[in-house]
């Protein structure tokens, strides 16, 4: 029998690349971002973030205890950083279509969002629209229980809201974002099923007295915004979360491989 001289696959090169994973000497730093950003959900934690939430936790515990080695440590936080780049970017799209409907005068920011949201709330109304708007790629992506990033559903249901508080005509809107792409593509024969949607204006649509944290894990579109100085510290504090978060994916992936970032400057524009 011939030796073996082919070598093992790390010295061939292997066809099937390494996962990727945090340094060594950034796991701190990317762990104090992810968690603070964890924080920011506040204590009642909805059941579809807890996944994303205790991944870094578990691994730094077993990290801790010797289970795993900074490698495998780092794995798994870069794992958790790229669900997080997903949310982040998922909001990216739902923000443009809003800002699309704002620019043809179909919902208005100044009045979508001077109540609070109530997110445990329910609305007829505002289903419907979710129903409606899920059959857009986007939305469904978020929304979808087979998502291999997991369920995001608040960004749809606060487009629904801004519509349903706001919106003079639903169908024109609903035309628009079929016709821009914003939502990515539109599945015509799922939404006749839906038939028409009518909706009641209504400016407390799901609204509640007071919000102090945000609805799930990463979100960040503009919440009980009353005017521009609440635009302005929201602006500062989107820009601040997407930096941060930025930073420490491109220390992990690579310079560049989060992309463009589409909000930069809407967030720039408010800030000034």
């Amino acid at each position: 029998m011939q030796p073996d001289t082919q070598g093992t696959p790390e010295q061939q090169g292997s066809p099937y690349p390494e996962p990727p994973f945090v340094p060594s000497e950034e796991l701190s730093s990317t762990s104090e971002v992810l968690e603070a950003e964890i924080s920011l959900v506040g204590s009642v934690m909805c059941e579809n973030d807890i996944a994303i939430a205790t991944m870094g936790s578990i691994a730094k515990r077993d990290r801790g205890m010797n289970n795993i080695d900074d490698k495998s440590y780092g794995k798994r936080l870069a794992a958790q950083l790229a669900k997080f780049k997903w949310r982040f970017r998922i909001q990216e799209s739902i923000f443009l279509a809003f800002q699309g409907l704002e620019e043809k005068g179909l919902v208005s920011m100044e009045e979508c969002f001077k109540y609070p949201i109530d997110w445990h709330q329910n609305s007829a109304t505002v289903s419907g629209l979710f129903n409606a708007l899920r059959r857009f790629e986007i939305a469904e992506e978020c929304t979808s229980i087979t998502s291999t990033m997991g369920l995001f559903d608040d960004p749809v249901t606060w487009l629904a809201v801004a519509i349903a508080r706001t919106c003079p005509d639903v169908q024109e809107a609903f035309e628009f974002l079929r016709e821009s792409w914003t939502l990515g593509t539109f599945n015509q024969e799922e939404f006749k099923e839906l038939g028409q949607i009518k909706v009641q204006v209504n400016p407390k649509e799901m609204a509640c007295d007071v919000q102090t944290s945000i609805p799930q894990i990463g979100f960040w579109l503009p919440q009980n915004i009353k005017g521009q100085s609440d635009m302005y510290f929201w602006a500062c504090n989107v820009r601040n979360r997407h930096e941060a978060m930025k930073r420490e994916y491109e220390k992990c992936y690579g310079r560049g491989t989060w992309g463009y970032d589409i909000i930069e400057p809407t967030v720039m524009e408010w800030i000034g």
